[in-house]
């Protein structure tokens, strides 16, 4: 028997699976309206694998493999094209971005900071009493 995919149901962990999340988001997406689901019965819910795909939208840049249709910006949003001014001063906020952590660098003397874990453990050390 062939299923309509806007009519083929699925439930929320088989949802999460197909999306690559957990069926936790899922159960949010759907609290948050972001995802629509159907009561089958008192406990069950089904979610629709069309609006699954409704998901997820194409980046950029980026090609279609059919999997949602091409959604346009919520917000309505265009964004002009950036001046010769606007260019160069993000240009300079870059470098001197850039000089700033070679300075910082510098002065750590090529160290960088220990992963926070290893801070936090060695405080914690410090702080119990030697018995």
């Amino acid at each position: 028997m062939a299923v309509d995919p806007n009519t083929d149901l699925v439930t929320i962990d088989e949802a999460a699976n197909l999306v690559g999340v957990s069926a936790v988001t899922i159960a949010r997406w759907l609290k948050q309206g972001r995802l629509a689901g159907y009561r089958v019965g008192p406990r069950r819910i089904r979610i629709r694998r069309a609006d699954l795909a409704r998901l997820f939208t194409l980046l950029p840049g980026g090609k279609s493999n059919d999997l949602a249709e091409e959604q346009p910006d919520p917000a309505g949003i265009v964004l002009p094209p950036l001046s010769a001014e606007e260019i160069e001063r993000r240009l300079q906020a870059s470098r001197e971005a850039k000089a700033l952590r070679e300075a910082v660098m510098e002065r750590r003397r090529g160290e960088v900071l220990p992963p926070a874990w290893k801070l936090i453990s060695q405080a914690r050390r410090k702080r119990q009493p030697r018995a």
